[in-house]
């Protein structure tokens, strides 16, 4: 139909999007986040089993959706460094992640932004820990409530195999 439009218009399929498409930029993303949540769901709803790991009996299981840190080989208990993920789905190879970029020139240093790159990061359950975030009024944003020095503690723990 879109094509179709910008042939009867002599356009660019483009430039017809552009010029017709009465929604606004946030309605636009408000609807991609739509259609990626709608994704993950219909993934989440085809497994036969729920994708939950658990790594030893004392620890927690982890679930699509969880927000979890990736903690970075240079972090130290004064100055942690982790990457925000969030579990997009479980494949033969670990966990499939969303990444949320921190936007620390912005109203908090814990707040972070979904990034749609189109690159797709793996890890291993065993070297993620479980965090706790709050939503923002932006569908795309969440506040990081776990502190960083609990992260930072997590992973040494992770590391030595306690």
């Amino acid at each position: 139909m879109k094509e179709s439009i910008a042939a009867a218009m002599r356009h660019s399929k483009r430039e017809a999007e552009k010029t017709y498409d009465r929604r606004t930029g946030p309605e636009r993303k408000r609807l991609a986040l739509s259609f990626a949540q709608s994704k993950v769901s219909r993934l989440e709803s085809e497994d036969e089993e729920p994708c939950r790991v658990k790594r030893n009996e004392s620890e927690a299981t982890f679930n699509l959706g969880d927000f979890v840190a990736y903690p970075c080989s240079e972090s130290t208990l004064e100055k942690p460094v982790f990457l925000l993920r969030r579990i997009q789905r479980q494949n033969k190879r670990g966990f499939a992640l969303l990444w949320y970029k921190n936007l620390k020139d912005r109203r908090s240093s814990n707040l972070y932004k979904l990034c749609l790159d189109g690159d797709e990061w793996e890890e291993q359950p065993d070297t993620l820990i479980r965090v706790d975030v709050l939503p923002t009024r932006e569908s795309d944003t969440v506040v990081l409530k776990t502190n960083a020095k609990d992260i930072q503690r997590a992973s040494e723990n992770l590391f030595l195999g306690f």
